[in-house]
């Protein structure tokens, strides 16, 4: 499952990772692409959050993910695969 730049325009993002988490097969990934710097204001007109890399990795993690994160150039990226010893 892949999310590029589209989490921060998610009005119920806890919602939204607990679901991707329940239906993710055992070995699947999530893969998360955030633009790390603040957007312009044209592409902030409809968006929801402006967590940073580590908020975002709470959230993750809180979801139910084990989470590797890397950034390149201002972007990240967030590798992520059910964490099997949470039962949701």
């Amino acid at each position: 499952v892949t999310a590029v730049f589209v989490l921060n325009y998610v009005h119920n993002s806890e919602l939204l990772l607990s679901e991707l988490r329940r239906v993710l097969c055992t070995k699947g990934c999530f893969m998360v692409v955030l633009y790390g710097k603040r957007l312009n204001e044209w592409q902030r007109q409809k968006e929801v959050h402006h967590f940073s890399a580590e908020e975002w990795n709470k959230a993750l993690i809180k979801s139910g993910f084990q989470v590797n994160f890397y950034e390149k150039e201002h972007i990240w990226f967030f590798k992520c695969v059910r964490d099997e010893n949470i039962i949701k």
